[in-house]
């Protein structure tokens, strides 16, 4: 079954942990997508896709971005320097390329994970587990969509989680071996 992790992945600890985990579910027979590690972020020693993206080289396109990364060239004279950095363009053509592969992995998963942790969610995860609420309730009403929250920090007075993260998630559990256990037993498709 296709596992998507969605996760912060912006410091050392969040992307050793994210890997430690992902690598327990894949001990247990899941193909897991961890966008660190498979997708277009980082850089060469992230491995995964992350090389074929150079920030200042623009984008190679291929199947899964469409190869049509030129369309988003921002240089038409409304960006600033930061929007335009290296090539006029590449900020927005990574970020694109970035957003249609994981648009595309979070569309053909089974299983859609959220890691919780941190004061508040990960903004970026949060999107994805919009879009894959958004696709199951169109098309995957099987898709199990799952958060994993340790943290005892909280934004919100009465509730550990933001309601509209709670209420999207079919099931949010508060320890990692509650989590594995859960998937563990789990058909397999």
């Amino acid at each position: 079954m296709r596992f998507y992790f969605a996760a912060p992945l912006f410091c050392d600890a969040e992307r050793r942990y994210n890997a430690d985990l992902a690598g327990k579910v894949e001990a247990l027979g899941y193909d897991v997508f961890l966008p660190q590690r498979d997708g277009v972020v980082g850089d060469s020693e992230t491995g995964g896709d992350a090389g074929r993206y150079d920030a200042c080289d623009g984008v190679v396109g291929d199947s899964e971005t469409g190869g049509d990364a030129d369309r988003y060239d921002t240089c038409d004279g409304g960006a600033t320097d930061r929007d335009n950095a290296c090539d006029g363009g590449a900020v927005m053509r990574r970020a694109k390329a970035i957003f249609e592969l994981d648009l595309a992995r979070i569309e053909a998963t089974d299983i859609f994970f959220y890691l919780l942790d941190g004061r508040v969610p990960d903004e970026g995860a949060a999107v994805a587990l919009g879009i894959a609420y958004a696709d199951k309730a169109a098309r995957r009403p099987d898709r199990l969509l799952l958060g994993l929250h340790t943290d005892g920090r909280s934004a919100f007075p009465d509730a550990a989680l933001n309601p509209m993260l709670a209420a999207a998630l079919d099931r949010v559990f508060t320890d990692e071996r509650s989590l594995l256990a859960y998937l563990e037993g789990l058909p397999r498709r």
